[in-house]
Parts: C-alpha cells; structure tokens; sequence
C-alpha cells in the first residue's frame, strides 16, 4: 500500500514541476499569437503551450509513476551488490 501512495505523490510531484518547466519554456519559444487562441474543451479553457505542457506533464507523470512501482529498496539492491562484491574478492 505505502508503495502505490508513493508512486502517487511522485507522479504528482513530477506533474506539477513539469507543467510549470515546460509552460515557462514554450511560454519563451512560442510566438505571441499562439497565447491568443483560446481552446475550450468542456470544462477546461486553455492556450495552446499551455495544452502542450500539460501533455508533456502527463507523460512525464506516467513515466514516474510506473518507475516507482518497479522500484527495487535501497536495501535489496545493496544486498546484490555486496553479495557481487564478495563473490570477487573470492
């Protein structure tokens, strides 16, 4: 259970953080104009490097949070590796 609350709040995290990276860059590179189309999608009014942005996000976010899951523990990895480290000291 712990492992999926942290897979979330780090998805989260990388969402949030990359939203605002990504919408600070393309607020730099895009041109005047794309901030002055509106796009409505229901219930969500937005600017075209703002959608972009939060796509990008979104992808980022997935990525993370499937990583956490796969996550191995600190400890387990250090086991591994000291049993690799004794077996060449042999």
């Amino acid at each position: 259970m712990l492992k999926y609350i942290t897979a979330i709040l780090s998805g989260l995290f990388i969402f949030v953080c990359v939203v605002f990276l990504s919408g600070i860059l393309l607020s730099w590179i895009c041109p005047k104009a794309w901030f002055e189309i509106e796009l409505n999608l229901g219930l969500l009014s937005t600017n075209v490097p703002s959608l972009i942005a939060i796509v990008i996000a979104g992808v980022a976010a997935t990525h993370t949070f499937r990583a956490s899951l796969r996550a191995k523990t600190f400890r387990l990895d250090k086991r591994k590796s000291d049993v690799k480290d004794d077996a060449k000291n042999l």
